[in-house]
């Protein structure tokens, strides 16, 4: 059952709204003054708050604030209920956070309709939530198995091998099989550091997670950055002579290891789709009001249902089964742009190349 928590110091209107409210079928809690609100709601958890906003001990605006600091009740719709609505208490209610605002006197039909329009968009979120949530639960089963036992099965068969040959391997094959080892654990670590991003990534842009963690800080050298993680991937590859760097300093509105993974996964998949020999370009600079960042390529493109489907996030299995280019990385640099309130544009043919376009929100003035 839908359970409203209601806030108002006037018993006799207190009485009247949870009345109107049970009749309706809903379950109803009182408070009679704001403390008593915040306590009610940690404990109860109520799907709505209806708060007037004059209030012995702690008045609406109050309540409002201490619930949004708490993450258990900090998304629970909140309706302001008063009889000051004027325009800037409107506006402060809103600015605050709330979701509506019902001024007295109000009708049965006003009330409930406010409550039912709350009711309704909290339902879409949380339907949204769990639609998103259970797909990134399915793209993780199915996409573990495949991008974790590659790598896993290297490093436990080099290192059988070395155990049951120790004896008669010659000083190059260990080299030769630790550096194996090495690269095969190096990629285990990021898959799984990806998978890890990507999640709270998600559960970030769906406010289960502080964003704080991912907009509270700026990368002041984000041309040093984009010069160093560029060049360390195309050498990874064996492919430095391929790459063509025009980058520029700027202070970028970015977390360092926001703006580092963009560029990694990014040159990662210009590397892993061409051909070595064929061109690779990165281009860093300011723009206007922003950080200007593209990778372009000469590899083997993406028709435009492969972009589409990476906007729609179904790139794990797509990734899955026809191994296309699709993937997580790419996927997890967009939500990283987009959490920092920038965008990520993919332009492409198949068989011509591709060209990602960032545009990442400058911290300050260009010097």
């Amino acid at each position: 059952m839908t359970k409203i928590l209601v806030i108002e110091d006037d018993k006799a209107l207190l009485d009247d709204v949870l009345t109107i409210l049970r009749f309706e079928g809903y379950e109803v809690l009182g408070a009679p003054d704001g403390g008593e609100g915040v306590r009610l709601a940690r404990e109860h958890l109520p799907d709505l708050i209806i708060s007037d906003v004059m209030m012995p001990v702690l008045d609406g605006y109050g309540v409002l604030l201490a619930l949004q600091a708490d993450p258990a009740t900090s998304k629970i719709p909140f309706i302001f209920l008063t009889a000051k609505a004027a325009s800037d208490q409107v506006r402060l209610g809103m600015r605050l956070g709330a979701d509506d605002y019902l001024p007295k006197p109000f009708t049965n039909d006003d009330l409930l309709n406010t409550v039912r329009a709350r009711l309704a968009r909290g339902e879409r979120v949380r339907v949204e939530l769990a639609q998103r949530l259970g797909h990134l639960r399915e793209s993780v089963a199915l996409a573990l198995p495949h991008e974790l036992r590659t790598p896993l099965t290297s490093l436990v068969g080099y290192a059988e091998l070395m155990m049951l040959d120790s004896q008669v391997m010659q000083p190059v094959e260990v080299v030769d099989m630790a550096d194996a080892i090495l690269k095969a654990g190096a990629r285990l670590r990021r898959q799984l550091e990806n998978f890890l991003l990507y999640a709270q990534v998600e559960l970030t842009r769906q406010g289960a997670y502080p964003s704080a963690e991912f907009t509270g800080a700026s990368t002041e050298d984000a041309r040093s950055l984009v010069c160093e993680v560029a060049q360390q991937q195309v050498t990874d590859y064996g492919r430095a002579n391929d790459l063509t760097l025009d980058a520029r300093p700027a202070a970028v509105k970015v977390i360092r290891l926001a703006l580092r993974k963009i560029v990694a996964e990014l040159v990662d998949n210009a590397c892993k789709f061409s051909q070595p020999g064929t061109p690779i370009h990165v281009r860093a600079l300011p723009n206007e009001d922003h950080y200007l960042l593209q990778i372009s390529d000469r590899g083997c493109g993406m028709t435009p249902e492969q972009i589409r489907q990476v906007n729609a996030f179904v790139q794990f299995e797509r990734r899955l089964r026809e191994q296309q280019g699709t993937g997580l990385g790419l996927a997890l640099s967009r939500e990283l742009a987009t959490i920092a309130g920038g965008s990520l544009e993919i332009e492409s043919e198949p068989g011509q190349g591709t060209l990602v376009t960032v545009r990442l929100p400058l911290a300050g003035p260009v010097a």
